[in-house]
């Protein structure tokens, strides 16, 4: 696998959407490839912070008049 696939394949892998035989050829490259495995790093490190930002989790119930109050006053 050379880079330029390694990188279109990182946000497939990362979104689970490889075969496993593709994913065990990726998984090499980026083992082996210093460059490559910088860039799925970063990547993966922006998926997990979206993911947290982005959780299930409700936000504070006056966040809502917070946040109105503050766009309101200026």
């Amino acid at each position: 696998m050379d880079c330029q696939t390694a990188i279109n394949m990182i946000d497939p892998y990362l979104d689970g959407e490889l075969e496993k035989e593709i994913c065990l050829e990726f998984q090499k490259h980026v083992d082996g490839c210093p460059s490559c495995r910088t860039q799925f790093r970063s990547s993966k490190k922006s998926v997990n912070l979206m993911q947290l930002v982005f959780s299930d989790s409700a936000p504070p119930a006056d966040m809502k008049h917070k946040l109105m109050d503050k766009l309101r006053s200026g």
